[in-house]
Formats: C-alpha cells, sequence, structure tokens
C-alpha cells in the first residue's frame, strides 16, 4: 500500500513492449501504410494465404520467459506460469514494411496481458505503475490507448486471447465498482479468456490465517465484454488449507455466475475443476515466513481452479438458485476440518 492509502494496479504489457514502443508503432504505421512495396517476388505474400500467414507470424511473435532475469526464488510472486518476466521478440516487424504492416499489432494483441491488481509487495518489484483510484485512473487510459490506435489502425482486434489478473481481495471488497472499471468497461476490449488468481498472499489477514473469506459484490457489479467466453477464478492457499480452498471453491461453483453486456451467462460446471500444487521458498524481501511453513524454508501451495463457461440459452431463471454476490467464507465449527 503506498503512502496516501491507494493500492497499485500495474499492466506488464507496457514494460514488456520495450523494443518497439507505442510512438514508434504510429510514426513508422502512418508512413509505411500506404508505401510499402507489395512482395509479390516473395512466396510467403503471393502464395500463402493470408490467414495462414497471419498464424505463422502470431507464432513468430509469440512471448517466451525471459530466464535471463528469473525471478528470485524468495519471492512471493515467483510461481508456476510466472517464472520471469515475458519478452516478445519483434525482429519480425524489422524484416520489411509489409511484414510491419501486417503484423505490427500481434506483439501486443497475442501476448498473455498480465495485471497485478495487489500490493506491491506481492507482484515484481520492477513493475511500478499507476496507482488505482475509486475513479477513471492512468491504467485505463493506457489500455484505452493501445486499443483506439489499434482499431484506427486495423479495425477491432479479437486476438487477445488471455488476460491474467492478480487481485487482492481487500480490493476486490473495498473498490467493488474497479473491477468492473479497469477489466470490464474498457472500449475496444474483446479478451476470450480471463484467468483470476487469488493467491495466498492475497487473503486478506493471511499473515495470521484467518479463515478464508470473499464476498462476490465485486462479479454482481461488473459485466463482462461480450467476447469472454471463459473465467477462471484460481483459489489458493498453503496444503495445510486445502479444506478451506475446496470448500470455497465448491461453494463458488455452486453460487457464483459472470454475465456479459449481451446478458449471456458463465456459469461453472460443479464437475469441472483442477487441482495444481507447488512449492515455494517461505522467505519473501528478507522475511522468512514459519507459520506457514511445510518444512524449513518451503511452502506447499494447494490451488484449484473453477471454470465458469458459455451456457447457451440460459437465461437469469436458470441460475434462480445462483448469488452473484454471495459472500464465500470458512467457518470453524461448521466447515472446519484438517486445519
Amino acid at each position: 500500500m503506498s503512502a496516501n492509502g491507494r493500492y497499485d494496479l500495474s499492466s506488464e504489457h507496457v514494460r514488456q513492449m520495450d523494443t518497439i514502443t507505442v510512438q514508434q508503432r504510429l510514426k513508422d504505421l502512418q508512413r509505411s501504410s500506404n508505401d510499402y512495396h507489395d512482395q509479390k517476388q516473395s512466396p510467403l505474400f503471393s502464395s500463402i494465404l493470408p490467414e495462414i500467414r497471419n498464424q505463422i507470424f502470431a507464432l513468430a511473435v509469440t512471448q517466451y520467459d525471459d530466464l535471463s532475469a528469473a525471478y528470485h526464488l524468495d519471492t512471493s510472486y515467483r510461481r508456476p506460469g510466472n517464472l520471469a518476466p515475458k519478452k516478445t521478440c519483434t525482429a519480425l516487424l524489422s524484416t520489411c514494411k509489409r511484414a510491419y504492416n501486417e503484423a505490427w499489432f500481434m506483439p501486443w494483441a497475442n501476448q498473455e496481458l498480465v495485471f497485478y491488481f495487489t500490493t506491491r509487495e506481492t507482484r515484481p518489484a520492477e513493475i511500478t505503475g499507476p496507482l488505482v483510484t475509486t475513479t477513471r485512473g492512468p491504467v485505463d487510459y493506457v489500455l484505452s490507448s493501445q486499443l483506439v490506435q489499434i482499431y484506427e489502425s486495423r479495425g477491432r482486434v479479437d486476438e487477445i486471447g488471455h488476460v491474467q489478473l492478480y487481485v487482492d481481495v481487500w480490493v476486490l471488497e473495498v473498490l467493488d465498482r474497479a473491477f468492473a472499471t479497469f477489466f470490464c468497461d474498457v472500449p475496444l476490449f474483446y479478451p476470450q479468456r480471463m484467468a483470476i488468481t487469488i493467491r495466498h498472499t492475497d487473503w486478506a489477514d493471511w499473515k495470521v490465517n484467518r479463515p478464508l473469506r470473499i464476498c462476490g459484490t465485486w462479479i454482481k457489479e461488473a459485466r463482462l465484454p461480450n467476447s469472454v467466453r471463459e473465467v477462471c477464478v484460481e483459489f489458493e492457499s498453503t496444503t495445510r488449507r486445502q479444506y478451506q480452498v475446496d470448500t470455497l471453491s465448491d461453494k463458488a461453483a455452486a453460487l457464483w455466475y459472470f454475465e456479459r453486456k449481451d446478458g449471456a451467462l458463465l456459469v461453472a460446471d460443479a464437475e469441472e475443476k483442477t487441482v495444481m500444487r507447488w512449492t515455494g521458498s517461505s522467505i519473501w524481501d528478507q522475511q522468512r515466513w514459519h507459520r506457514h511453513e511445510s518444512r524449513p524454508f518451503e511452502i506447499d501451495y494447494y490451488v484449484r481452479t473453477i471454470s465458469f463457461k458459455i451456457r447457451s440459452g440460459w437465461s437469469k431463471e436458470d441460475v434462480a438458485d445462483h448469488d452473484q454476490s454471495a459472500t464465500l467464507q470458512f467457518i470453524h465449527g461448521h466447515d472446519a476440518r484438517n486445519d
């Protein structure tokens, strides 16, 4: 938390695009959009269908982990799928103006967009994005401006396949409209899949092992973009709190649902749940968290994922027994077991 009590929301994609800035893209695009060689002598442009060529270009600018700058083991944010900063190779865009004109937007659109809707301490230290407030903020502007630039150049972009959100429970509950403002109400934003991860360090009072609890008001306040076809909610805690994680995830599958702007409903399949286990360091920021350890210097984590998917033909009547704003909580003496 910052000195003024506000929380940080950072867009990792801004940092990842250090090899080609927004200003450079616009300048080059304006200069080359109507003035480039058609490259018909190349089979890539003369023989291969544009749809196939787009797939080739997409593979050429696919993200990869920059293991040369891997996150230190003793951090709370190093985890499976987040071992190092993501990088994108943009060499393709320097080959010729024709390739640039067709693929300049792909490094942005095809990457996994990662946002930390959390405190400074639980995100990579080099991410120092703008602060979240209860009104429209700088991140909203950054994301919107990039989408507008792409839209004005080539129209609607539906290639945004995946958005990863690391969220702090306190932020979701206190700023319940913030999720809608920053991730659902952004013009021209059409992601297909959203993953919402609540890590061990994102629960309220996680330091003292209070029972897990989360209110779903932020879900009721939000209407997802019409492009979203799946929302995955990941609940994580230590393995000794496995039963608590299972309890909350079962309740989420039974009570929560997401609604798109067009009225389509994303509902969980009670049988479709995935489990992941992994082991991390118990030392973060030079402090050892003894009470959370599974063994000296190590913490075993338990993660359960609930997938909410489009239910064709479903209406509000079909979810009459659900409650978007339901509070999921673990109550000692009633739900308690193996904790």
